[in-house]
């Protein structure tokens, strides 16, 4: 007999509590996918250059889970999970300098940071196990400033659940937009009850000055537990998962991926507009649903396979560029080689395509310029790729 428990925090529509939610004109698409594709521009995305390539005699070599971000000179703030600290690099690529160290002192970091390039190219980096933001000087970026909002984690008594910080979406007039997870506590939550995404505006001083911007269900998720053995959790394949993104006029974008859905509103809570986009749901294949199934005990899998999306999501990424554009990811099927990417405007028309190695991950585009992440095909290894985008 089983004694094993499933819960899923599987949902498929986002909520937004900012007063009362009032959509824009939303954008309906009365044409499909591939006739948007179809008129659409064609980008070519041509390498400039690549960081980490240890088989082309680069010395800086990567341990992986990189993220990048560009100031106003393309100078690269790199991080990577085996370096506390953020490496920076030129518009060509080559090492600059270090910033911050493991430690607790001014401009140093107990965890990789999360970075942003504010205004005036002034740099931000959130330590999300110091729960502490510090700030670095845009030029020669010594460490200015060190603030504390370990004080912005709470802790909901009746849902057991702790928020704690995830990311640094933006910076603003008024202050730091930080993404928080509602995060359960195993055996004492309700695991029926939903994982929520939640974004806040904090002040200069590190306190919260507006609770809930947005609040989507975070990614999907499933918790098992087996009688005698503790708890687990899991992310469940192709599940669905929440974006932020905050533009250059500081707008907010977010969505779910269940479909090409993005809300735009700005930071005071009036909403804007909702963009539609048309997409083809990619399945997931019966291989790839017995290969996760088949990996929990027998008298279970049944209750597994129905937690399991029948496809995957509509994107996999998504970002925007200096131009009020936003781009998309698509999934793509099991072992596709490539992987389509799509520029969508505010109307929600697919202006430009272009097709990437699958192995590759945009984090910036701004000007004809797009950084991305990916792995090198012969040995491995964690990149940083530059392109330039022409059309």
């Amino acid at each position: 007999m089983s004694h094993f428990a499933v819960y899923s925090t599987k949902l498929t529509r986002c909520t937004l509590i900012v007063s009362l939610l009032v959509l824009g004109a939303c954008q309906q698409q009365d044409v499909s996918i591939e006739e948007s594709l179809a008129r659409a521009t064609e980008f070519t995305l041509t390498e400039v250059f690549r960081i980490g390539d240890e088989t082309a005699g680069d010395i800086v070599v990567f341990g992986g889970d990189l993220e990048v971000a560009v100031n106003s000179r393309g100078q690269l703030f790199v991080t990577d999970r085996q370096v506390v600290g953020i490496r920076v690099f030129s518009n060509t690529g080559a090492l600059m300098q270090r910033i911050g160290r493991g430690g607790d002192g001014p401009g140093e970091f107990r965890s990789t940071p999360l970075i942003h390039v504010g205004p005036k190219d002034t740099v931000y980096a959130l330590d999300t196990r110091a729960t502490r933001l510090a700030v670095f000087a845009p030029n020669n970026f010594a460490p200015v400033e060190t603030i504390d909002i370990s004080g912005t984690e709470t802790f909901d008594a009746e849902f057991q659940t702790i928020q704690v910080v995830r990311y640094l979406i933006g910076v603003v007039e008024d202050g730091f937009l930080v993404q928080y997870r509602d995060a359960k506590i195993p055996l004492m939550s309700d695991m029926d009850a939903p994982e929520h995404t939640v974004l806040k505006l904090l002040n200069w001083n590190g306190d919260v000055s507006a609770d809930t911007l947005v609040k989507m269900p975070d990614r999907d998720m499933v918790y098992a537990q087996a009688r005698g053995q503790r708890s687990m959790m899991a992310k469940i394949p192709f599940g669905r998962d929440a974006f932020m993104a905050l533009s250059p006029d500081n707008l907010l974008y977010y969505g779910r991926n269940d479909a090409i859905e993005i809300q735009i509103h700005s930071i005071d809570g009036t909403t804007r507009r909702s963009i539609r986009v048309p997409h083809d749901p990619v399945p997931v294949t019966d291989d790839e649903r017995y290969n996760w199934v088949s990996a929990y005990p027998d008298g279970t899998q049944d209750e597994m396979r129905s937690v399991l999306p029948r496809t995957r999501p509509a994107y996999e990424a998504l970002l925007l560029d200096d131009s009020e554009r936003i781009w998309l990811r698509l999934s793509a099927p099991e072992g596709a080689l490539e992987t389509r990417w799509i520029v969508v405007d505010l109307e929600g028309r697919i202006q430009a395509t272009t097709k990437l190695r699958s192995t590759i991950w945009l984090k910036v585009v701004a000007g004809n310029r797009a950084i991305g992440t990916s792995i090198d095909e012969e040995q491995g290894d964690p990149l940083v790729v530059a392109y330039e985008i022409t059309q």
